[in-house]
């Protein structure tokens, strides 16, 4: 955590509104967010910096959410990686989670919720 004992947060989404938005409200709410739009650019932004929590949609382009997972773990295994998804299932929970994911979320997300889990 930073000094102000404040988590930054990495939002991540291949549907750069979804990223923004949910980065604008956490910000809103005093919680410092970087908005990601897509797996590429959320890979180069945790290798260039250091993030305290990451939340990335599960379906996007190449890469996907597993490798942003991959990839927040490879630079810092603490760091707690949400999942979110339109697309809700079993295996799909199973899978975000096995590699470890720290908790998973459905679209469209509850920001109230979101906010709750951080």
């Amino acid at each position: 955590m930073t000094d102000t004992d404040t988590a930054r947060i990495l939002v991540v989404d291949d549907h750069a509104e979804m990223a923004v938005g949910l980065a604008d409200y956490l910000r809103g709410h005093g919680d410092p967010a970087e908005a990601a739009a897509g797996g590429a650019e959320a890979v180069r932004k945790v290798t260039q910096s250091a993030f305290d929590v990451a939340i990335t949609d599960l379906k996007m382009k190449d890469p996907d959410g597993m490798a942003v997972l991959e990839a927040v773990h490879k630079a810092d295994p603490s760091v707690p990686v949400f999942i979110m998804t339109a697309y809700r299932s079993i295996e799909n929970a199973t899978a975000a989670i096995r590699p470890g994911a720290f908790h998973y979320f459905s679209k469209p997300l509850k920001s109230g919720e979101v906010r709750l889990h951080l």
